[in-house]
């Protein structure tokens, strides 16, 4: 079931925008809420988020960023009655940008293009790559775009992702043939993905402010694959 949330200080636009949803998309679930803060604590992230921008409190753009820094990826719409904030709405992905007063055609008209988008999103990540580790007995599955190294230490396996870590039993050899070209193993304890590579030098690489180190002997090798790797 599609997960739409409406987030805004006045509940009348609210029930005008969760009426206009509910007659496009009857079977979808509708959420209010009229304080961002209640918003992040929500444990229920939405498929499509219209959230104002200038609310009491936390602002409909602090919203927006925590939840991006958590790693909420799915469709956001701004409402605003200021045009001065569209520049903040890209740093933060945002898809639409309405301001008030808002057409109920032109709202439709967004909401049917997110519905649109929401597709694409889905169907891009049915292809994209996943694999699974199963940590304390429970099966976990991780997109390899989401990877930024892993390490090994002792019998345990350590992947580090864009917001979280993931320990399992495992070795890095097994790991590496998982996840295959675009990961580069630069030190017998480390894996890294080429993706979030900064910089380099010949004794440390850089991703996403760690640092992790690189040996001697596979320097040279490191520098030629990346290099194939950006080329491509």
């Amino acid at each position: 079931m599609m997960r739409i949330t409406i987030c805004d200080d006045d509940i009348r636009i609210c029930e005008v925008f969760r009426s206009a949803v509910q007659r496009l998309y009857p079977n979808a679930s509708v959420t209010i809420f009229t304080d961002a803060g209640k918003l992040l604590r929500e444990e229920n992230s939405p498929d499509i988020l219209l959230l104002d921008i200038k609310m009491p409190g936390v602002s409909g753009m602090e919203a927006a960023k925590k939840l991006r820094e958590e790693g909420w990826k799915r469709i956001l719409i701004f409402i605003t009655g200021n045009e001065e904030y569209v520049f903040e709405a890209f740093d933060v992905k945002a898809f639409h940008f309405l301001v008030k007063p808002i057409h109920s055609e032109k709202l439709e008209e967004v909401l049917r293009n997110a519905v649109q988008e929401l597709s694409v999103q889905d169907q891009e990540e049915e292809t994209e790559d996943v694999i699974t580790v199963i940590a304390a007995g429970e099966h976990i599955r991780i997109r390899t775009t989401e990877i930024l190294y892993a390490e090994v230490f002792g019998r345990k396996v350590i992947i580090v992702t864009k917001d979280r870590k993931i320990e399992y039993y495992g070795t890095l050899s097994s790991l590496k043939d998982l996840l295959g070209e675009g990961f580069y193993q630069p030190h017998r304890a480390y894996l890294v993905n080429f993706r979030y590579v900064e910089s380099y030098d010949s004794k440390e690489i850089v991703l996403k402010g760690s640092k992790l180190p690189i040996a001697r002997r596979h320097y040279q090798d490191f520098v030629e694959k990346y290099m194939e790797y950006c080329e491509a």
